[in-house]
């Protein structure tokens, strides 16, 4: 809860910032905006299950690549540019990821001014799928490791 406090302060402050040095008002498109954040919350949930499930199983030598996971789907997701920019071959995989499409409905309400209900729709539904694979995986990677007796090894 902590740091959910933390984020949402920090977020005010960046707020009050663009709007006091750039004169650019975030709130009136928050809540358009959202329902993204929510659906790359979901996102990071199932990320987060996934490498959870690898930590289990392959112990924690495994934690030093966790962490890379975020830096190679950046470039995937589209944060900094839109879908259309990346090169025709890459954009099938990024088209796969439901934070491309997430950024890719921010990045409409801030540009447009109107909420992506299909960009909205597609990176829950990836989400969803991707969260009934997480947990599928979870439960094999954490049986592996229990099997193994890996769990009473964990340091």
């Amino acid at each position: 809860m902590r740091n959910e406090i933390v984020e949402l302060i920090g977020l005010i402050v960046e707020s009050l910032s663009a709007w006091l040095f750039y004169h650019y008002n975030i709130f009136p498109m928050l809540p358009a905006l959202i329902p993204f954040i929510l659906n790359l919350a979901l996102f990071a949930l199932t990320m987060g299950i996934v490498i959870t499930g690898l930590i289990f199983r392959y112990t924690t030598k495994f934690q030093a690549m966790a962490w890379s996971f975020a830096g190679l789907l950046m470039p995937l997701s589209c944060v900094f540019y839109p879908l259309s920019s990346l090169p025709s071959f890459l954009r099938p995989m990024a088209s796969v990821l439901p934070t491309t499409h997430s950024f890719e409905g921010m990045r409409e309400a801030i540009t447009r001014g109107s909420f992506s209900t299909l960009d909205f729709k597609w990176g829950l539904e990836l989400n969803m799928i991707y969260l009934i694979f997480a947990i599928v995986f979870f439960r094999w990677m954490f049986e592996s490791a229990r099997s193994r007796g890996l769990l009473v090894k964990m340091e």
